[in-house]
């Protein structure tokens, strides 16, 4: 609900400002779990809560399109990735792993292949100059890799002999 009371707070006042102000972008944080059915390897709240922000935030952009007196308003969703934040390695509010089986090796685990925050930025700055909806911070291989393993996860618990057409299109040819 935090990004529908932020929509509700601030739409408002950014569609009342002056264009003459410059352009105005809203962006909410989900996930690329909001943009795939990422359980069992996210929580189910978490995925839901992510795919909610996205459809959110998409029906916040269509209405913004078919408002004719706006024309400097956009909005923007942002699926960061991996971002070498201590967020990645589950931090509590004490700043200590919510893990404590967490090693230094399972951190440096983690942290291989993150962005740092300011790359993160950047890819965001540039999706909102380009007027794109979704920034999304990670490149082409990371879902597919994660959507095979997912896929691949979800087949083992399976008894069935026959597989849906995507599933095999996925393991067969990517």
């Amino acid at each position: 609900m935090g990004v529908v009371r932020g929509l509700r707070t601030f739409v408002p006042m950014m569609k009342a400002s002056s264009p003459d102000n410059g352009p105005c972008a809203i962006v909410a944080t989900a996930s690329w779990a909001g943009l795939f059915n990422a359980f069992p390897f996210a929580s189910a709240p978490y995925v839901v809560a992510k795919a909610g922000c996205v459809l959110v935030m998409e029906t916040l952009r269509y209405e913004l399109r078919q408002d004719k007196t706006n024309t400097h308003v956009t909005a923007h969703v942002l699926c960061p990735g991996k971002v070498d934040t201590n967020m990645l390695i589950g931090n509590g509010p004490d700043r200590k792993p919510v893990n404590p089986g967490l090693t230094e090796k399972g951190i440096e685990v983690l942290r291989k292949g993150a962005m740092t925050p300011t790359t993160m930025a950047a890819i965001l700055q540039e999706a909102i100059e380009a007027n794109r909806f979704y920034a999304l911070g990670y490149d082409d291989e990371q879902p597919l890799l994660w959507l095979k393993e997912m896929v691949s996860s979800i087949l083992t618990q399976l008894t069935c002999t026959k597989f849906p057409l995507c599933v095999y299109y996925i393991l067969t040819y990517s």
